[in-house]
């Protein structure tokens, strides 16, 4: 794709089998699912002019007021719906080269979409891969990536809906796939993360993204250090930016970046930190895709050796004005054209919009409005709301001392009794406030309570930093029963070598337990054998590189292959780290059952 050309893939892809509206006049749980289907058909499979039957109080609502966990449950499973039927049109077939490059644009832009389903860790997602020369199904375990530093902030300024992540998909069931990094993009006003997403975007004199991804940099790098191949990363807009700096800086974890509509890089200069772009040993392939005149993209510069391809879809699936341009998914059609562009050239060309726009215009809007805002205004709404009660009580208190001097001037009431009646008022008010706050306290912390009691049989209970679950992922989220991961099983071949291993670490450091149970039951996992049989057996020197096939749920298969990563990486040596890296892998994975 180096050379400068323009190519059409030749392909129409459908994300479901029919793109016609589904939704009907009434707006109730069970019409999630069509007008769901009907928001992923417009930005999946183009424009259409049944586009104001998705305007509803209610879905306007849950994008501008309120998140809809049930509305989001049925984005996730509308997207493996489309994912299902994707897979349709690939299994069996050989494509061309153009046709595959089509596909590999179309599948990155879709992935890129997915995090605005809120995808949590106790859901799988199946997505179609290409690996060995055929078109199979790939089902992946999701890690939530926090890029915000938020441990130790003060939450007046930063509350658990500011939270932002990035997500991993780790390949479940097929060895030789690629594991996916998903940075997402700006997301919807009610949506998690809206307004440090918003502060990055507008930041001035850097990358959009960047402060983002220099508080996530160390937790992105511990799950990229985890998987056992390289890494395929993508995102739109500020999703895209953010994969960008990555291919920047640790590009030598992936094989490929796909990023969409991304503003480009503040300066190319190699000295801006964690930009090592030039001396990477082995860079990945890196696709920018601009659509149509998309505004966010002309921004910004590129890389010489980026791939820059300009996007030119069927004029009749375009949306209505270029704002369109930045989140429809174009790559879905036969007809959409594919240019490449100089970076060069593009760099060149736009040094006054850069300079005048993306440094000193976001700059002024950063800290002109967006930073007084979120470090002062909200702040100062938030202590506000937040203590209503309190303040209220204070105010009530501060009028009825005036009253009473005023009362004490023109009655002549007895000084005593003045300081009787203010002294009971206090009283009352800091009773009042102290309840107040008890009960505001006990209202923030249920979740600990909630997680104490799915842990009441461990010997640890989980300290602060693993409890620090945001609540978007919270165990009790509504999920797809379908996808729920602790629901579905899974047969897998452990060696003997490896079964000891899991289990003497597990057992005698994690849980304190005795190594070789004294109980001799059959278990199912075992396939009829009792765990102390295999223990045993299991010790015997011979026996390391024979396989047993174990059949479990998918969240236990993966917490065990988690384990034996850790095992693998930390050594037994390092037994303090290791066990309160196994400790924190376990808790989570418990908490998942709730």
């Amino acid at each position: 794709m180096g050379a400068k050309h323009s190519f059409k893939g030749g392909l129409n892809l459908h994300f479901f089998a029919d793109s016609a509206d589904e939704t009907n006049s009434n707006w109730s749980h069970n019409t999630y699912k069509a007008h769901v289907r009907n928001a992923l058909s417009l930005l999946m499979m183009g424009w259409n002019t049944s586009w104001s039957k998705l305007v509803n109080l209610e879905l306007l609502r849950a994008v501008f007021l309120e998140r809809n966990p049930e509305l989001l449950k049925e984005f996730r499973f509308a997207f493996q719906e489309g994912f299902n039927h994707l897979f349709t049109q690939f299994q069996g077939k050989q494509f061309t080269p153009q046709q595959h490059e089509q596909i590999q644009l179309y599948l990155s832009n879709c992935l890129s979409i997915l995090p605005m389903g809120d995808i949590t860790p106790y859901e799988s997602i199946s997505i179609p891969q290409y690996i060995d020369e055929q078109w199979v199904m790939v089902e992946y375990f999701v890690k939530p990536i926090e890029l915000t530093d938020h441990n130790g902030k003060d939450e007046l300024i930063y509350k658990d809906y500011d939270r932002v992540f990035a997500y991993g998909l780790e390949p479940i069931n097929h060895l030789k796939a690629q594991p996916h990094l998903i940075f997402m993009g700006t997301t919807y006003p009610a949506g998690q993360g809206f307004l440090p997403q918003v502060t990055t975007d507008m930041k001035g004199f850097e990358t959009v993204g960047y402060s983002l991804y220099v508080t996530g940099r160390q937790r992105i790098l511990e799950w990229v250090l985890s998987q056992h191949a390289k890494i395929h990363v993508c995102g739109v807009s500020l999703g895209g930016s953010l994969s960008l700096l990555f291919a920047n800086d640790l590009g030598n974890y992936a094989t490929r970046v796909d990023a969409l509509n991304p503003a480009g890089l503040h300066d190319t200069n190699s000295r801006v930190p964690y930009d090592g772009w030039d001396t990477l040993t082995q860079k990945p392939i890196v696709v920018i895709q601009q659509q149509g005149n998309d505004f966010v993209s002309s921004f910004g510069v590129w890389k010489k050796d980026w791939v820059l391809l300009h996007v030119n879809p069927p004029a009749n699936k375009r949306g209505p004005s270029s704002y369109f341009d930045h989140f429809l998914n174009y790559a879905a059609f036969a007809d959409t054209e594919f240019t490449s562009l100089s970076p060069e050239l593009q760099n060149e060309s736009r040094k006054f919009r850069n300079f005048w726009l993306y440094s000193l215009g976001r700059g002024a809007v950063y800290y002109f409005a967006i930073a007084p805002y979120s470090y002062g205004f909200r702040p100062f709404k938030n202590h506000v709301f937040g203590n209503w009660l309190n303040l209220g009580l204070s105010m009530l208190f501060a009028c009825s001392i005036i009253v009473l001097l005023g009362a004490a001037i023109w009655a002549a009431l007895p000084t005593l009794v003045i300081v009787a009646i203010s002294a009971s008022l206090a009283l009352i008010c800091g009773l009042v406030g102290c309840a107040f706050g008890i009960t505001t306290f006990t209202r923030n912390n249920r979740h600990l309570d909630i997680r104490d009691k799915q842990l009441e049989d461990a010997n640890k209970y989980p300290d602060a930093t693993e409890l620090n679950l945001a609540k978007l992922h919270y165990p009790s989220a509504p999920r797809n029963p379908e996808l729920d991961i602790y629901k579905h099983e899974i047969s897998f071949d452990l060696t003997y070598k490896e079964i000891n291993t899991y289990y003497k670490v597990m057992r005698t450091m994690v849980k304190g337990k005795r190594f070789i149970p004294p109980e001799d039951k059959p278990e199912y996992c075992w396939n009829g054998l009792t765990k102390r049989e295999v223990l045993l057996y299991s010790s015997n020197q011979g026996a390391s590189d024979e396989t047993l096939t174990l059949k479990t749920s998918k969240a236990k298969f993966m917490f065990i292959r988690h384990a034996l990563n850790l095992i693998d990486r930390i050594s037994t040596e390092n037994e303090d780290k290791l066990k309160e890296a196994l400790q924190h892998e376990y808790n989570h994975y418990r908490l998942g059952k709730a």
